[in-house]
């Protein structure tokens, strides 16, 4: 993995769901690309863990 990474950790009911997802380099060493890097690793972190939880706790969603 990258030197450069997101976690994402959330925590329901004692159940802690972890996902990290590593940057790219050579996207984070160009400053124009930084904040989009970041952005991409966030929501596909974030999409991991809300799978996650659906598989843990069910999907309530309406």
């Amino acid at each position: 993995m990258s030197d450069n990474f997101v976690t994402v950790h959330v925590k329901i009911n004692n159940t802690e769901v972890v996902q990290t997802v590593g940057l790219s380099s050579a996207r984070t060493g160009n400053p124009l690309f930084f904040a989009q890097e970041v952005e991409r690793a966030v929501d596909v972190a974030g999409r991991a863990v809300g799978n996650m939880v659906v598989a843990r706790f069910g999907d309530h969603r309406k």
